[in-house]
């Protein structure tokens, strides 16, 4: 049998179909379809060796080809690319310089050795981007998104770790958190670092020369806040002093918002709410709200479709309320052993996967002091009027509900009691502790 070295090259329109093809047919295989590929053309198509270099680069980020160099040198794409970057048996290779070796060990060493392979494969240095997530206040990002302050919240939240790292002084160089920001990926000139600087001083901090003097926690919460009312920005209960959730800061202006929204949707946990709702407390129309749910958030805020049904009961007493008033006139009737009940599609519920950070902090002094900085006009908000069963049940038990210090003790609420077919059933219902729990079911209607 001849051996690999004595096959001829196939034709260059051959070689790249069946290349072509063996890479469709391992394609839900990243690391095994590069590696196959990579063998198949030094064999039989050293000729395609760059276009097929190109075309498994152009399949793998920046930020996923660090890691894998990284982390799993081992992988199938890398052991690929530096197959297909070795010389062909027949060209000789250009003397390198002989450089003497570091003496080096442990982390630094394999992150030494780590460099020395990327640039042997790609003839750059590599750029590591920092993705450790930061800590930031939900309700504060969400107020810096709604008054376009987001650039200089950024800055903020990073100077705010440069200071935590160095003591906690406050009081942080420029030159840091510039080299900083590009350790994060976010690149900015020096003409917009200075732009940003100036429309962030004196509510992010106080630039004094070549330093920055960081307004804490708790008054840059008072500060946005009294910005917020200014501009007629809905605060409601949704006030900056809560438990901080750990966020990706590097990247575009655009995934930095996707973000903060997600990390909002994350401490509102379960949170049902519509659009026009989220367009008033963000500042950002709905078709910017998908944008990031559809491009920078996928696998990590979860939209869950709802529907609310009412069982149409003539036995519900008129002097307690008309329940009737609140059934929309788009509901549609369905029948389930002989009764009559109605069903509608109501607000989405939202969830996502971001980690919060453990403890809590100075959150109730934030919390404290933007309640006492607030005003009468904008203090207080909607009633709470979705529910759990378990939590329904509780409120019906409790002396304030009783007493009619939990708003409207008539006001009907929404219950969730299950979810059918993936999507979440609730129920209408008056707060009647004769009458606790809902008289219809999750799975009834077919």
């Amino acid at each position: 049998m001849a051996s690999t070295d004595d096959r001829p090259a196939l034709k260059p329109g051959r070689a790249q179909t069946q290349l072509n093809t063996l890479w469709d047919q391992h394609a839900a295989a990243p690391g095994q379809q590069a590696l196959l590929c990579a063998r198949f053309c030094v064999e039989h198509a050293p000729h395609l060796a760059a276009w097929l270099k190109s075309r498994i680069l152009a399949s793998l980020p920046d930020a996923l080809l660090a890691h894998l160099l990284f982390k799993q040198p081992d992988d199938g794409r890398i052991q690929a690319l530096s197959l297909l970057a070795q010389p062909v048996a027949d060209t000789p290779a250009p003397p390198q310089p002989l450089i003497k070796p570091k003496v080096t060990s442990g982390p630094q060493r394999l992150l030494d050795e780590s460099e020395s392979s990327y640039q042997a494969i790609f003839g750059v240095t590599p750029q590591v981007v920092d993705r450790t997530p930061l800590r930031s206040d939900p309700e504060l990002g969400r107020l810096a998104v709604a008054l376009h302050l987001a650039p200089q919240y950024r800055l903020w939240v990073v100077a705010r770790q440069i200071s935590r790292e160095t003591g906690g002084s406050g009081c942080i160089a420029r030159a840091e958190l510039k080299r900083r920001l590009a350790h994060y990926d976010i690149h900015y000139s020096d003409r917009q670092l200075r732009r940003l600087l100036a429309g962030g001083a004196g509510v992010f901090w106080r630039p004094d020369g070549q330093q920055l003097y960081l307004t804490g926690w708790q008054r840059l919460g008072v500060l946005l806040v009294e910005l917020a009312e200014a501009r007629g920005c809905e605060i409601g209960f949704n006030r900056p002093g809560v438990r901080q959730q750990l966020v990706d800061v590097s990247g575009s202006l655009e995934a930095w918002e996707a973000r903060l929204y997600a990390s909002w949707i994350a401490h509102r946990d379960g949170l049902s709410i519509s659009r026009d709702r989220q367009a008033a407390l963000f500042g950002r129309c709905k078709k910017t709200i998908r944008l990031w749910e559809d491009q920078h958030l996928v696998g990590v805020v979860s939209r869950r479709f709802d529907y609310e049904q009412h069982p149409d009961d003539a036995r519900t007493p008129e002097e307690l309320y008309d329940l009737q008033g609140h059934v929309p006139d788009h509901a549609r009737p369905y029948k389930v052993r002989g009764a009559q009940r109605r069903y509608w599609q109501r607000v989405n519920t939202y969830t996502a996967r971001v980690e919060a950070h453990p403890h809590g902090g100075q959150a109730r002094k934030v919390r404290r002091a933007v309640n006492s900085a607030i005003s009468a006009d904008t203090d207080g908000g909607p009633w709470r009027m979705y529910y759990t069963l378990e939590a329904h049940q509780k409120r019906l038990r409790s002396r304030r509900f009783r007493m009619g210090e939990d708003g409207d003790v008539n006001a009907p609420v929404s219950v969730f009691i299950g979810q059918h077919r993936r999507r979440g059933v609730w129920e209408l219902m008056i707060p009647d502790p004769a009458q606790p729990y809902p008289m219809t079911r999750a799975a009834e209607r077919r």
